[in-house]
Formats: structure tokens, C-alpha cells, sequence
């Protein structure tokens, strides 16, 4: 029985979430030794490997991201832009926004605009649209 507590303890749990802990590590390990995310992901642990820690840096930790809410202009900029290029170039319409991530854009448009613009029924969307669901 005790075997098995053990090996259970020595299994590396199926992680999804950083935790604060890491993110202090690899903010450490970044002033320390730069973008080597190999040896980011050795000074992180737990199984992170260099790919998910990039991922995480770029995502989540780089200093120019701004996690903060949207203002009324970048709500009008991606309307507009979405309007103009479609909802499926989200790899160009990140580039539009300073400090938000590509993540952030898409999810701005797919879980928070379009369904506020869609429940007016329309196909073309309008910023004036969405003024006046708010």
C-alpha cells in the first residue's frame, strides 16, 4: 500500500494552470538568463517544457501585455476591423491592438462583441450597435 502512496506522490499531476510560484520563477529565471526558455523550463519544473513556457512568457508574463479591460476605442478599432478583413485573421488583427495578444483579440470578438452585435440580428456589424447594448 505504501508502494503505491508513494508512486502517486512521484507522478507529475496533469498541469494546466501556472501557479503564482512558477510565474515568479520564470520571471526570476527570465531577468537571470534571458529568453533560454530551455533552461526557463529546467528552473520552472513540474514537467513545463520550453514550448509551454514560451507559450506562458508571450501569453500571460511579457511586460508589454496589458490583461487590463478593453477601452471603447479598441472595442470600435476591432469592430471596424472585423467589418473590413473578417473574423478569421486573427494572426493580422492582433497587430492592431498594443498590448493585447492574439488570444485576447479573438476572445475579445468571439465571447464578448459578436454575441452582443448578433443578438441585434444583423450580418454587419456597427459600433453604434454596440452603444447601444451597453
Amino acid at each position: 500500500m505504501q508502494l503505491n502512496t508513494q508512486a502517486a506522490m512521484l507522478k507529475t499531476p496533469n498541469k494546466k494552470d501556472w501557479t503564482l510560484q512558477e510565474d515568479e520563477i520564470m520571471l526570476d529565471c527570465r531577468r537571470k538568463h534571458g529568453l533560454n526558455f530551455d533552461k526557463v523550463s529546467e528552473m520552472v519544473g513540474g514537467g513545463r517544457s520550453a514550448e509551454s513556457c514560451r507559450s506562458h512568457w508571450y501569453n500571460y508574463l511579457h511586460p508589454k501585455i496589458d490583461p487590463g479591460d478593453w477601452s471603447t476605442k479598441e472595442d470600435k478599432m476591432l469592430v471596424d476591423w472585423v467589418n473590413i478583413h473578417g473574423e478569421n485573421k486573427w494572426c493580422n488583427a492582433y497587430t492592431q491592438f498594443n498590448n493585447k495578444t492574439k488570444g485576447q483579440v479573438k476572445n475579445r470578438w468571439t465571447k464578448v462583441l459578436r454575441p452582443m452585435l448578433q443578438s441585434k440580428g444583423q450580418d454587419k456589424y456597427s459600433f453604434n450597435m454596440l452603444t447601444d447594448i451597453r
